[in-house]
């Protein structure tokens, strides 16, 4: 399918001849004519965003040119001056727009206000001339300097050095595991209707005494790097498990929806004791059968990273240090992310957002029966390929602490294109350290 450009692009005359040039490098001469080769056209309209009928317009002109001027030649159709003259300044628009506070650009109309101008007039700037850009502005953890310093040491302990350059480690010996609450529904719904729908308000009802009164269930997710063969096939998918908090009780009094003795499904309270059986019971074994086995390697050592509230204080724990070391070929240890820092967690970095979304996908629950099946259908069936990019973004984070130096959660991830990266099979495992970053990492 051929990309959607803007239907009225206005090439200057320096893009028009590129064009042509372009297009003559990719072309031969057959029969006394000069023919374009095959793909030229699509990839010019990619280069220069625009149309293929654009393409061939200016080919054909060019093509003319040469037959009565000897030359292949392709001039701008802009007129001196065209376009509708502004209004207002850009300039002293957009200063004025930079001096208005953060509640008054909340949206197009209540900036229109604040600028004291027409709400077209913004949305022309905005769509047409693209220097009035969204952004969605979240609130992140308070952190302390205490918590900054740890973030920085966090991130200098995930560099290595392999082939005398520093980067960052794939981590292949990790589990990050985490506790998320998944909702029944969500609290508010998008959906899209037609205009019989909204004249005839067939609409969806949906209704609930409180907020607080939407089923949920809490779940303990746990998962390392998926990991390949040489042939670029998933060996490994690095999904170890995700367990619910559940257990199965008796009624203790007849209702309208069971009788006294029927027996249901409840969410329990969450405490170290549940953790840390959760852990032991669960993480532990799955993590042996699923782990993949290395070539000469007799013990393997497998890192379990989490989050610090008191209820993860596993140190010292009995039952874990009996479980952590029960296997002959596994051997288990666990590392505290830094506080306050979810975005060193690759479940919080990226990963639940996602499954959530791919819940929500799902036809709906009506049940914590039927919840967890949902989030177990939406866990089986996410792809590993998401999860290795998550993993690469982590490393982005990393790169990003050591190069502002001050360990703070006030820094712009950049973009990699991992997408594309993928799709030309050349995801890389590390992202090497940039030498900003490696200057803070010699101080640290």
């Amino acid at each position: 399918m051929e990309p959607i450009y803007n239907p009225k692009p206005n090439l200057t005359d320096e893009q028009a001849q590129q064009l042509i040039s372009d297009l003559l490098d990719n072309s031969s001469i057959k029969d006394g004519k000069r023919v374009l080769a095959t793909g030229a056209v699509a990839e010019a309209a990619r280069k220069f965003k625009i149309t293929k009928r654009t393409v061939y317009n200016r080919w054909n002109q060019a093509l003319e040119n040469r037959a009565m001027m000897g030359v292949y030649i392709s001039k701008s159709n802009i007129a001196g001056n065209s376009g509708r003259t502004p209004i207002y300044n850009r300039e002293e628009l957009l200063a004025a727009m930079e001096d208005l506070p953060s509640w008054e650009r909340g949206n197009l109309r209540s900036l229109a206000r604040g600028l004291g101008v027409g709400l077209k007039t913004v949305w022309r700037i905005k769509i047409n001339e693209k220097v009035i850009l969204p952004h969605s502005n979240a609130i992140k953890p308070f952190l302390t300097e205490q918590n900054k310093l740890e973030r920085l040491s966090f991130a200098a302990d995930h560099v290595t050095e392999v082939n005398n350059k520093k980067v960052f480690k794939p981590m292949y010996d990790e589990i990050h595991v985490d506790e998320k609450w998944f909702f029944i529904s969500q609290e508010s719904q998008r959906i899209y209707l037609t205009q019989r729908e909204v004249e005839e308000r067939d609409i969806i009802h949906r209704t609930c005494k409180h907020k607080s009164h939407i089923i949920k269930v809490m779940f303990l997710c746990a998962v390392a790097r998926p990991q390949y063969d040489q042939n670029g096939v998933c060996v490994f998918d690095g999904m170890i498990g995700c367990w619910p908090f559940t257990h199965r009780v008796q009624a203790q009094r007849s209702s309208k929806n069971r009788t006294k003795g029927t027996w249901e499904t409840k969410t329990k309270a969450v405490g170290r004791k549940e953790y840390m059986e959760m852990l032991v019971n669960e993480v532990i074994p799955a993590a042996i059968a699923k782990w993949p086995r290395q070539r000469g390697v007799w013990t393997q050592r497998i890192l379990i990273q989490q989050d610090n509230p008191n209820t993860h204080a596993l140190h010292n724990e009995e039952l874990w240090l009996q479980k952590k070391d029960a296997h002959p070929r596994f051997k288990f240890e666990v590392k505290k992310q830094p506080a306050n820092s979810p975005d060193t967690n690759i479940l919080d970095l990226g990963f639940f957002r996602s499954l959530q979304t791919l819940q929500w996908s799902l036809p709906p629950a009506r049940n914590i029966d039927e919840l967890v099946t949902q989030v177990r259908t939406a866990w089986a069936a996410y792809d590993p390929h998401t999860l290795n990019k998550i993993f690469l973004s982590f490393q982005m984070v990393m790169n990003v602490l050591l190069e502002d130096g001050d360990g703070n959660n006030d820094y712009l991830l950049p973009h990699v294109g991992k997408d594309r990266l993928s799709r030309e099979g050349e995801l890389p495992a590390s992202l090497i350290c940039s030498e900003r970053a490696l200057s803070v990492f010699r101080i640290l």
